[in-house]
């Protein structure tokens, strides 16, 4: 059992540097929106969704989807806290942020007709994590 909360707490860990990183990424560029000229920013995006994918970083960013990442980086660091203290809603919420991160990939993966290996992590690591988070044994950790 402590092995069990000790591999939960250290997902939430992770949830929660990645929350981090996803979240000061978007708020850094939401700023620079407001800095830089239009064609200034235009440019940055098209470096970043070239080095991302467009999953990541779309060129043609605007506030409102922006905000909407943030929302999710906040979820996520929620979740992530929720985790270290092993709280069942921390789990139901890191499954249901992880099912509309791979719906989200797979719609910009059909509708841009592209396949990029941003998506094939963001795949591997939900199915990783919801297979792990629903093990009979982990979810006794979390009852």
């Amino acid at each position: 059992m402590q092995q069990q909360k000790f591999y939960i707490r250290l997902i939430g860990i992770l949830v929660i540097i990645f929350a981090t990183i996803h979240l000061f990424l978007n708020l850094y560029i939401i700023s620079l929106g407001f800095i830089l000229k239009s064609n200034e920013i235009q440019k940055l995006m098209h470096t970043l969704a070239q080095t991302f994918g467009p999953i990541a970083i779309q060129e043609n960013r605007n506030i409102a989807v922006l905000s909407i990442k943030v929302t999710a980086s906040a979820l996520f660091l929620t979740s992530g806290i929720g985790l270290i203290i092993l709280k069942e809603w921390a789990r139901k919420l890191l499954f249901c942020i992880l099912g509309l991160r791979i719906i989200y990939a797979l719609t910009i993966c059909i509708i841009l007709n592209i396949f990029h290996p941003h998506f094939a992590i963001i795949l591997a690591v939900g199915l990783l994590l919801f297979y792990y988070l629903n093990l009979p044994s982990i979810k006794r950790v979390f009852s």
